[in-house]
Order: structure tokens, then C-alpha cells, then sequence
């Protein structure tokens, strides 16, 4: 039996216009797997810039934000400042104009959210999480901040950037694109959003929802800047523009604490006549307010309550600068008096 010999498959010639469809076809592939991975890259970078209760920025992203918008604003005065000695960085100080800068639009708050630990010790933590994105909300709406992801363009546009800072939970940072004056309404408008908004979890425990808000402008932290070279303060090469950026925080937050023990004696005074109960467990969340001191403004308070008060918030607010820094004694004794003068010059005025 003869077995039929097939005839050999003949190879398909390729032509140079099929190599070139070919490799069309697979860098067309290659761009889509591209473009997939670009897509998933920023996704993770936006979401690395998220609080992921609070859906606002997180305290990495909000100061990459403000250092950048501290060296666009003050440019004329932070130009080459990091490559001074220290003789040349004081004479340079000496002639800063700052009167040219006082109505600039680059302001920041720092806002301390009352009763978060309460909350989560009494409620839970899934009601402060809760708790938590509320006021993020609020925020978000009160302060017009843009979405996680706007151009870079677009947030020099916006009137306004908020950040919660922290991972403790209960403090919030915004960018505020107007002079001090405004700045200090607009976080005025934007606390009284959050005290008359309705919290059930507050409710319950017989409270409302409440933040004290600190506000400190760029020209405030060039000044405390320039008071400390011109005290004699060594600032090293490298770490002048965050100074100036850490100094704008603290004046801010030295307002914010002033306003913060007001309120906290306001309320553990009522709450120590009315409701023992509330009083005591927010005692326990009151560090640095001793029973004593409040019976003590409870004597007193129909015989020079307010100059007492503000003697004892002077005080407290003294003892809660924090200075988490590895600098020596008296330049941290500087710097907590400069901060402390021009902060309270303002709340005189």
C-alpha cells in the first residue's frame, strides 16, 4: 500500500507591510498594559495622599502643598537664603520689607476638634470614624476644598485647601488663599458650620459638636523668622524655609490652644454644676485642668471672671507649646516667646 506524500506547507513570505502591522499591533499592546499601569500608579499616589476617614488630603500631602506655596509667595524674601552664613542671613532679615507682604493671600489655620476621644472611649471607634467623616464633609463643603487629584494648576485657583493633620484624629490644617483679616472670618464662618451641625453621637452624651480654630499669615512667620536671627538664633543652611513654615504652624496653633482651654474651662464649669457625670468624663480628657482651678473659676466668676480667665488661659497655653525639636534650651525659650508675642499682639488688637 503507498502511503500519499503530502506536499510541503510552503512558509508564508512576510511582506515588510505585514512586519510593520505586526509591530504596530504589538506596541498598540504595549501602550494599553502602559496605560493601565500609569492608571493603577496614580490611583496609589492619590491615595497616599488620603486620610482614609476623612477622604481629605493627609498631613504628608497638605505640607507639600504649603512649603510650595510659601516659596512662590514670599520668593522675594526666601531667595537664596539657605546657602547664607549666618552674618549674611542676618543683614539680609534686616531689610525685609514685610509691610509689602501683609496683604498677601496665603493665610493657614489649624482647628482642634473637640471630643473625638470621648467618642470613641464612650461610643466606640466606628462612631468616631463615623464622627470623623462628618466633619470632613463639613470641612470639605465649608472650605471649598478640591478633590484629591486637581492639577497642580487648578489648587493655585482655589480659594481654599484643607488637610486633616495627623493621624491622632481630631485636628485639621487649611490653607486659606486670603489676607489674615478674611482669612480669620472665613474660619469663624466655617467653625460655626461645624457647632450647629447635628452629630447623634453627641447628642446622646448631652454635647455639641465644637472646634477652636487658630489663623497665622505668611508675613507672621517671616517676622518670628526675622526676630529670632536678629535674637542670635543659629538656623541651619538647608532648614530656613521650613522654619518659616514651622513658625507660621505655631503661631496658629498658639492661637488655636488660647481658644481651646477658653472653651475648655467654659464647658467643664457648666458641665461640673449641671451634670457631674459629663463633667467627670470629660475631666479625664482635659490634661492640665485641675477640679481645684475650676472651683476656683466657678468663685470667681461674677468678681473679675475675664481677667482672671485670661491670666489662667495665658497660663495653660504656656504649658501646652509642645517643642518635639532637638534644639538647645534657650533657642526653644526663644522661639517659644517670639511665637507667643506675636500671637497674642494680634488677639489684643
Amino acid at each position: 500500500m503507498k502511503h500519499e506524500v503530502k506536499p510541503a506547507k510552503k512558509e508564508q513570505i512576510k511582506t515588510p507591510e505585514n512586519k510593520q502591522e505586526e509591530m504596530i499591533k504589538k506596541l498598540m499592546e504595549e501602550l494599553e498594559k502602559q496605560k493601565a499601569e500609569n492608571k493603577r500608579l496614580k490611583k496609589d499616589v492619590l491615595e497616599y495622599q488620603k486620610n482614609g476617614v476623612t477622604g481629605l488630603r493627609n498631613r504628608r500631602a497638605f505640607y507639600h502643598i504649603l512649603e510650595s506655596d510659601i516659596k512662590e509667595n514670599a520668593r522675594e524674601f526666601l531667595e537664596g537664603i539657605e546657602l547664607l552664613e549666618n552674618d549674611e542671613l542676618k543683614e539680609k532679615v534686616e531689610n525685609w520689607n514685610l509691610e509689602k507682604i501683609k496683604n498677601n493671600k496665603l493665610s493657614l489655620a489649624l482647628g482642634d476638634l473637640a471630643y473625638l476621644k470621648l467618642i470613641n472611649d464612650t461610643l466606640g471607634h466606628d462612631v468616631g470614624d463615623e464622627f470623623l467623616k462628618n466633619i470632613g464633609d463639613i470641612t470639605r463643603e465649608g472650605l471649598g476644598s478640591p478633590e484629591i487629584g486637581v492639577a497642580e494648576e487648578k489648587l493655585k485657583e482655589a480659594n481654599f485647601i484643607a488637610a486633616r493633620a495627623g493621624e491622632g484624629g481630631d485636628e485639621f490644617l487649611a490653607i486659606i488663599h486670603q489676607n489674615l483679616e478674611d482669612a480669620d472670618k472665613t474660619s469663624k464662618e466655617f467653625g460655626l458650620k461645624v457647632d450647629n451641625s447635628k452629630i447623634q453621637a453627641l447628642e446622646k452624651l448631652g454635647l455639641k459638636p465644637h472646634i477652636d480654630i487658630g489663623t497665622a499669615h505668611l508675613s507672621e512667620g517671616l517676622e518670628a523668622f526675622r526676630e529670632l536671627v536678629d535674637a542670635g538664633a543659629k538656623i541651619p543652611s538647608g532648614n530656613r524655609t521650613r522654619e518659616v513654615e514651622n513658625l507660621i504652624v505655631k503661631i496658629a496653633d498658639y492661637r488655636q490652644t488660647v481658644d481651646k482651654i477658653k472653651n475648655k474651662c467654659l464647658i467643664l464649669m457648666e458641665k461640673r454644676v449641671k451634670t457631674p457625670g459629663v463633667y467627670k468624663k470629660l475631666k479625664v480628657r482635659s490634661a492640665g485642668i485641675e477640679d481645684e482651678e475650676i472651683d476656683y473659676l466657678l468663685s470667681v466668676k461674677n468678681g473679675g471672671f475675664e481677667k482672671i480667665l485670661e491670666e489662667f488661659i495665658d497660663k495653660k497655653a504656656d504649658q501646652n507649646i509642645e517643642e518635639l525639636t532637638k534644639e538647645s534650651k534657650e533657642q526653644i525659650d526663644l522661639k517659644r516667646k517670639i511665637v507667643k508675642e506675636i500671637a497674642t499682639r494680634k488677639r489684643n488688637e
